[in-house]
């Protein structure tokens, strides 16, 4: 079949290379050995070869691609042996984007033909291709760990040897690798995950843009990183996240290591913006409906998520933002809770909700039982005042902030009481706390409920109370007050 193809002019399929671009068949003799070498057909590539002479050192396709290359790089190592051995093949030819065999081979994982071209190839174990990467930097993209410790512990590879941009075996092991090749490096070889790239970044933020969270919560948990380090754009673990779109280890920044929400870079960007830029819906939705996050915030040049999805061509991010911004009541802040929570899921639980219904007076949103209460008291305070003088001081706080940052446990421990259990609530403070005072001399909070606050009121004025208990018990009489006017 494959004679055929040649003599007839046929097309082949496209194909592609670990982190190269794809290489389109021609009809070409040269074309075709790349593919029998990419497929791993030995008899194909001698006839090719040896019978319509094509030249094994030829690269017909655009990111200069040997059959080395493509074979070394899918473990053909028959015929990697057929090419070096019997056609004499360059074992450090390079590609468009400097690579050898040797890293080709090593970013795929094939052990088996890094051990022949190091051993019998010649190939340098230290050499590096144009951004300064070496076959170790590759061998930890790839994720084997018996690769990395044959380069390290057999071919002495220095194991903290950084690249073009700084970057170490760490920093790779840390974006792609499972944890064990992590463990290994940290543990074992003693590599700093303290060393940070030219541009500031730590194996943490590596670690959190690919998604790694088991090497994250490693990191953090076990390592003592900081989860808010900052690169020298003032990015923090949570921007990369956002970056990559990694849903699970934004939540867990956000909800397990109280990381904020919209923490600040440099240029005022918000882990928002970069989500929407990068086009992560699933991102943005949950930094808008669970964290609160505002969707009409500024960085420092004035451009919004919703601006920056656009120019990137993310319509439906786009178009989501801008239907959220409705909710917002005010630009300037990074964080916004919406008068319609139908915008947003439920996040609060139900002892949260019980603590608003228990303390009227410390309530974190406005809603239409607030709105009662308060014509009730106008109602009170206006009869007080025909019946005598009644001074009232009325405080409200309104506890505003993300889920999951503990406004449930801060209300508790104003009130010197016990937060629920860290099941019902975040803990944002040592439990052991209370408050003593607040204001005057003397002077503490306590709990009280709307009914409470009434009785007390009225009781200041006993003609009023009298008629607000007939009134609270018998709501049919309210028709007869109104008439006479009380």
């Amino acid at each position: 079949m494959r004679k055929f193809l040649l003599s007839r002019g046929g097309r082949g399929s496209k194909t592609s290379l670990p982190f190269q671009p794809t290489v389109q068949q021609t009809v070409s003799g040269s074309s075709a050995l790349l593919q029998a070498s990419r497929n791993g057909y030995l008899s194909q590539v001698k006839y090719l070869v040896e019978e319509r002479h094509v030249d094994p050192h030829s690269c017909e396709d655009e990111a200069k691609l040997s059959p080395l290359h493509f074979a070394s790089a899918f473990g053909r190592l028959d015929i990697v042996r057929y090419l070096v051995e019997e056609r004499n093949c360059h074992t450090e030819c390079r590609n468009k984007f400097g690579s050898t065999p040797l890293h080709l081979a090593a970013v795929g994982g094939r052990l088996g033909t890094v051990k022949y071209l190091i051993n019998e190839g010649g190939c340098d174990p230290m050499c590096r291709g144009r951004n300064g990467w070496t076959p170790l930097h590759c061998a930890c993209e790839s994720g084997r760990l018996d690769m990395v410790k044959y380069l390290i512990e057999e071919k002495d590879v220095n194991s903290s040897c950084q690249n073009g941009n700084g970057g170490t075996p760490l920093h790779v092991a840390a974006q792609h690798a499972p944890l064990e090749v992590v463990k290994y490096l940290i543990e074992e070889q003693r590599c700093d995950d303290s060393v940070r790239s030219t541009l500031g970044s730590l194996p943490i933020h590596a670690a959190a843009l690919g998604g790694r969270l088991d090497t994250v919560k490693y990191l953090i948990n076990e390592r003592g990183c900081d989860p808010m380090c900052r690169g020298r754009n003032g990015w923090t673990p949570l921007h990369c996240a956002c970056k990559g779109g990694r849903l699970d280890t934004v939540k867990y920044l956000i909800e397990e290591k109280n990381v904020d929400s919209s923490c600040q870079a440099k240029d005022g960007i918000l882990p928002l913006h970069i989500a929407s830029s990068n086009g992560h819906l699933p991102v943005v939705k949950l930094l808008v409906e669970d964290y609160h996050c505002n969707p009409g915030v500024k960085d420092k040049s004035g451009t919004t998520p919703g601006e920056l999805a656009q120019r990137k061509g993310h319509v439906e991010i786009s178009s989501y933002l801008s239907s959220m911004e409705k909710a917002v009541p005010s630009e300037a802040s990074p964080y916004f809770i919406p008068e319609d929570t139908s915008l947003l899921r439920e996040s609060e639980d139900a002892s949260h909700e019980e603590v608003e219904e228990d303390t009227s007076l410390l309530r974190e949103s406005e809603d239409a039982s607030h709105e009662e209460v308060e014509e009730s008291f106008s109602i009170f305070l206006e009869e007080a005042m025909k019946k005598g003088y009644v001074e009232v001081k009325l405080v409200k706080v309104i506890v505003v902030g993300p889920a999951g940052v503990g406004k449930t446990c801060l209300i508790y421990l104003l009130l010197g009481k016990d937060p629920p259990d860290k099941r019902h609530s975040t803990g944002c403070a040592e439990r052991s706390i209370r408050v003593i005072r607040i204001g005057k001399e003397g002077e503490e909070w306590s709990e009280i409920s709307t009914e409470e606050f009434m009785k007390m009121i009225a009781e200041a004025v006993p003609i009023l109370y009298s008629e607000l208990t007939a009134t609270t018990e018998h709501p049919e009489e309210e028709d007869k007050m109104e008439r006479r006017g009380e």
